[in-house]
């Protein structure tokens, strides 16, 4: 009789490894494992780095393009229908199913129920001043694409205040909200 892993139970900071099945129905074999808290999520423990950040970047599409397709009128068929997709498609993905469909075919659908999609790179272990720098241009282009003028010198200040560590990133873009209702 084979034995498989079935399920993991926390207990603090390890698990208890709970060993299927059962022989006459009870625990045969349990073990504590100990966690890495090397892993910054499910897909960093599961999967190489490579697999770990395509599967993510899916899964974060997928639960956007989820809400938006929820949101929409009508019965999964007509959704369906209105998407160029079948509905036992529409209904793998509104259950989650992050194997039913690509990153490509994401971006597709979500453009189709009016998402805009934009795939950012960042650096691995960037810090809050870069992450603000980021931000900034992501927020640059957006207001291009859109035609409206750039972010003004006023948020390239509070940018080198963060590079400083004289602001916060969270203190910079309620000063930039702020400028922003008073103009």
């Amino acid at each position: 009789m084979a034995l498989q892993i079935t399920t993991l139970r926390r207990h603090s900071d390890n698990y208890e490894v709970i060993i299927w099945p059962f022989p006459n129905g009870r625990l045969a074999v349990t073990e504590e494992a100990e966690v890495s808290p090397d892993f910054e999520d499910a897909f960093a423990a599961l999967y190489p780095p490579d697999v770990a950040q395509l599967r993510r970047t899916r899964a974060l599409a997928m639960r956007d393009l989820r809400a938006e397709l929820r949101a929409l009128a009508g019965t999964q068929q007509q959704i369906a229908d209105k998407l160029g997709i079948k509905q036992p498609r529409l209904n793998k993905i509104l259950r989650g199913d992050a194997a039913a469909i690509s990153l490509d075919n994401l971006v597709q659908l979500a453009a189709r129920v009016g998402l805009h999609a934009e795939l950012v790179f960042t650096k691995r272990g960037d810090s809050s001043a870069s992450s603000f720098e980021s931000a900034l241009a992501q927020a640059d282009r957006h207001c291009d694409m859109e035609g409206l003028p750039a972010a003004g010198e006023h948020a390239r200040k509070l940018g080198q205040k963060v590079a400083e560590g004289s602001i916060s990133p969270d203190e910079a873009v309620r000063a930039l909200v702020e400028h922003h209702k008073q103009s």
